[in-house]
């Protein structure tokens, strides 16, 4: 969509926009939606943002997906504190969007099994690491830890989580030269859409 035509956009039409921007990122590796920024509050009260991949995006349910290492600093802030914000940017429809709500995490059972199931080898490799992220190596050369063989690393599994955000709010933001627009959209906990309204940019 073009700037032109995102300013014809109604409240009405707005809510199936985003989503099928957000459910087409989820499947295409260059789409600028691909890798938002997820913000989270550490355990210490500190704020903390990183840039994520999002895996999936579900319109009808008002969730969206991406997964972590569950020895990493995103998963302790998230059980600490599940209430998290994602944000993302498209440069050339100069979109922001920020999609707020409550992580569910899952670590077992039928939904993070198929997510693990659809993470390629080169991933899995990551999660086989026999050092959980963001720990400090023990020498000067960054690739003299290599990561493990998915298939040599039985605990490679055990590491993965699946982290779905329930949204309940995104404040969507374009930026135009003929005049910023900006809205805010709401869903019920259980992903009924709720109310949708203009507020200044």
């Amino acid at each position: 969509m073009t700037n032109s035509s995102a300013a014809s956009l109604s409240l009405e039409t707005l809510r199936p926009e985003i989503w099928a921007s957000l459910a087409a990122a989820a499947s295409d590796r260059a789409a600028p939606f691909r890798t938002p920024v997820l913000a989270t509050v550490a355990p210490d009260g500190a704020p903390r943002a990183r840039v994520v991949v999002l895996r999936k995006a579900a319109p009808d349910a008002a969730r969206l997906e991406i997964h972590t290492d569950n020895r990493s600093a995103k998963f302790s802030a998230l059980t600490h504190e599940p209430r998290a914000e994602l944000t993302f940017w498209d440069p050339a429809r100069q979109w922001q969007i920020r999609a707020a709500g409550r992580v569910e995490i899952l670590t077992e059972g039928a939904d993070a099994d198929l997510a693990w199931a659809a993470v390629p080898d080169a991933s899995r490799r990551n999660y086989g690491d026999s050092a959980a992220p963001g720990t400090r190596l023990r020498t000067l050369n960054p690739h003299a830890f290599p990561a493990t063989p998915p298939d040599a690393d039985p605990d490679a599994r055990a590491a993965f989580a699946l982290l779905r955000l329930h949204v309940s709010h995104i404040d969507w933001l374009h930026l135009a030269p003929g005049g910023h627009r900006r809205a805010q959209l709401h869903w019920s906990d259980d992903g009924v859409p709720g109310e949708a309204y203009w507020v200044a940019p």
